[in-house]
């Protein structure tokens, strides 16, 4: 059911809505001491990995920075590290071996800290790749693996193609979407669907001659946009690869697809104050230029909560143009892990719509006759809508950017209304047997991280199988099921 809202009952539902104005960034900040990021590398069995590879990437940029290191024989590794977020991957680079790489992401090194991994086990993928025309192997041909049920990229040996156009990948077992991008430019990527690993047959995966998009992008200022990413969907919203996808500098761009009709859509950089533009029925059966502009916008930002005044995640919104009843191109818009957003359209009068996730029993809302034409913040209180209270103090549970199930290792988040002087959280296997004891202590209002590396407190692996979390403290308890995969 939605909920219209409109005059004094906007009010209630909106805990604040505001206009921020563009800040000022302030003096420099002194230098940071470098910090040190530890652990160890295990198998599933808890054996030590010797000579396991680190390689690490600026997570922002992608870009490989020069630390690096290798386990000892203990399984022991050590990166001395400027402040920052990374990407670090571990990896054993003979395939032999049976190990698939395993990445974190986003790991913020701030301060110095112990970071365990677990390599799970590999399975192979073999296929072909060739073009669709004359059956010619594609060679040199890099692939990628995303997983098929949040699109997260994973790391692989092997993933290119031999001057035969054939590839052997060792990756971890998982249902993914695979993409062809060859190194020849007249050459448009290709990409399978769920494919599963290990596949039962070879993969043959057939690449055509590319259509070429290319012009410029340019602000509404006329500022050339550098940075902006190109998006490609065809009549049954399917998203196909493009390669060299992004403007650069001088706001240029030439990018190689398949050949068909798409709805583009063009993407300023995140933080941008640039709103990202839907062209609908771009003919790309064969090479043309284009130039496009993206609107200098407002953002729309805020936080969601629910009706006990905890953190609303995965929730959409939707931002309607009254006058033309077109919904704007708002590819940042769903909230994060903490109830946040941000998202950025062109000024002018809006409806906005909020849909939160059919799992959090929650009611769309809309907000009629919004005129943006500058930067708002839009808290949205469920408490206040519904008339609810202020939260009982009872723990709740949420799952980690991983999801549920997970592999290998499971991510958490505690979120409290009030500070608690101790919170016990504990893993419980489907026997009933704890596990792990994840945190007994104090803990501070808000969204409080936990993270399980999947090893029970006697340091031995957990099975796959099914496992409940549970937190207590002052007489209230929240209990999570969920699935811990190889």
């Amino acid at each position: 059911m939605n909920r219209h809202l409109s005059g004094a009952r906007v009010a209630r539902a909106i805990l604040w809505l505001g206009l921020a104005s563009l800040g000022v960034a302030g003096p420099a900040s002194p230098a940071h001491a470098l910090v040190t990021v530890r652990g160890f590398v295990r198998d599933q069995g808890g054996a030590p990995i010797f000579n396991a590879d680190f390689n690490v990437y600026d997570s922002a940029t992608g870009a490989k920075l020069l630390a690096s290191d290798k386990t000892d024989v203990t399984g022991a590794y050590k990166l001395i590290l400027d402040p920052g977020v990374y990407n670090l991957l571990c990896q054993v680079k003979d395939p032999n071996r049976g190990f698939a790489p395993e990445i974190k992401r986003d790991v913020v090194a701030s301060a110095s800290m112990s970071l365990d991994y677990v390599l799970p086990p590999s399975v192979q993928v073999r296929g072909r790749v060739l073009t669709a025309k004359d059956t010619i192997a594609v060679y040199p041909c890099n692939l990628d693996f995303d997983r098929s049920d949040d699109g997260a990229r994973q790391p692989s040996l092997g993933n290119v193609t031999s001057p035969f156009g054939t590839f052997v990948d060792y990756i971890e077992a998982g249902t993914y979407t695979v993409t062809a991008n060859p190194a020849d430019t007249s050459l448009a990527p290709t990409r399978l669907y769920r494919v599963q690993a290990p596949p039962t047959d070879i993969l043959f995966m057939w690449v055509e001659q590319a259509a070429f998009l290319a012009g410029t992008v340019r602000d509404s200022n006329g500022a050339p946009v550098e940075g902006a990413i190109f998006r490609f969907d065809d009549a049954g919203d399917v998203r196909h690869p493009a390669k060299k996808d992004t403007s650069d500098a001088t706001g240029f761009f030439r990018v190689g697809v398949a050949p068909g009709v798409y709805r583009v859509t063009v993407e300023p950089q995140r933080r941008s104050h640039l709103a990202a533009i839907r062209v609908p029925g771009v003919d790309l059966t064969r090479s043309f230029a284009r130039d496009f502009t993206l609107p200098v916008g407002v953002a729309i930002s805020g936080r969601v909560t629910d009706k006990r005044g905890l953190p609303v995640a995965a929730a959409d919104w939707d931002a309607i143009l009254e006058s033309t009843n077109t919904t704007a191109a708002t590819p940042t818009d769903n909230t994060t892990f903490d109830g946040s957003y941000r998202y950025v359209v062109a000024r002018g009068l809006y409806k906005l719509r909020l849909t939160p996730p059919a799992s959090s029993g929650l009611d769309s809302v809309i907000i009629q006759h919004v005129s943006l034409d500058r930067d708002t913040t839009i808290n949205v209180d469920y408490a206040a809508l519904g008339g609810g209270g202020g939260g009982d103090g009872s723990p709740v549970l949420r799952f980690g950017p991983a999801g549920n199930p997970t592999h290998t290792t499971a991510g958490f988040a505690l979120v409290l209304t009030r500070p608690v002087a101790r919170a016990l959280v504990e893993i419980y296997d489907v026997s009933g047997r704890r596990a792990r004891v994840l945190h007994d202590g104090p803990l501070a209002a808000g969204t409080q991280p936990l993270a399980w590396d999947g090893r029970r407190d006697n340091g031995a692996q957990a099975h796959t199988g099914v496992f409940f979390v549970r937190a207590r403290m002052d007489g209230h308890e929240s209990v999570t099921r969920f699935v811990l995969l190889p």
